[in-house]
């Protein structure tokens, strides 16, 4: 995903000079829609959530950046201006997305490789312009989008993280895809009250399937006594 944002992104900055109309226009425009774009990205993730806002947008730039290969000529600056709305929008999500999705041992790492991932992006979209020549004028639009949307398709396997505490281990990532979900819709209709252990329990008989917790009553671990209560 960073790499297609940040492929895209400079891809359609750059790509200016190959648009109808002035250079001059033309590239003060596609600066211009950052602004808006950067604002509505940030709206929509605290309402809707950071996975569906950033798969709207890498599909919306990759459909728009699409069309400029069928549009005519009068018109493929104004879907590429769009295609640049949409895939600043992206850019900003991305951020807060990765963050959200790494666990706290993972988490510089992980941004480290995802901003060295952009960068190589941000390397290779100077190169992909001087396809202009060669293919035309459209050719850069098409190869843009195309990132764009292999970039939605892979963001809509990850998991939403809007609402959701940061994780803490590899193993709330692994809860956030839903591997424990049977447990948490349980968990979510009952309040569960754990109840340690008193020194008259010692010979109670102990359940093997039940969690192994720590028991304040007896500064030790030891098999609790679990109440569910609606």
């Amino acid at each position: 995903c960073w790499f297609a944002a940040s492929f895209s992104y400079y891809g359609l900055s750059l790509n200016a000079g190959n648009l109808e109309g002035s250079l001059h226009a033309n590239f003060a425009l596609s600066v211009a829609v950052e602004i808006p774009a950067d604002l509505l990205a940030g709206w929509l993730c605290d309402r809707v959530g950071r996975k569906i806002t950033l798969a709207a947008a890498f599909g919306a730039a990759g459909a728009l950046c699409l069309s400029c290969a069928v549009l005519p000529a009068s018109l493929t600056a104004g879907a590429a201006m769009l295609g640049k709305f949409a895939i600043s929008a992206a850019f900003a999500i991305v951020f807060v997305y990765t963050a959200e999705l790494f666990p706290t041992p993972l988490r510089n790492v992980g941004m480290g490789v995802s901003s060295s991932a952009a960068r190589i992006g941000g390397m290779a979209a100077p190169s992909v312009i001087l396809l202009a020549d060669l293919l035309g004028a459209r050719a850069p639009n098409v190869v843009f989008g195309s990132a764009g949307a292999v970039a939605c398709c892979g963001v809509l396997l990850l998991p939403e993280t809007k609402g959701r505490p940061m994780p803490e281990t590899v193993a709330d990532c692994d809860d956030a895809r839903g591997r424990s979900s049977r447990r948490r819709n349980s968990m979510s209709t009952r309040k569960l009250r754990v109840a340690p252990l008193s020194e008259s329990d010692g010979d109670a008989p102990v359940d093997e399937g039940a969690p192994v917790v720590w028991s304040p009553a007896s500064e030790s671990f030891g098999t609790t006594q679990l109440q569910l209560s609606n």
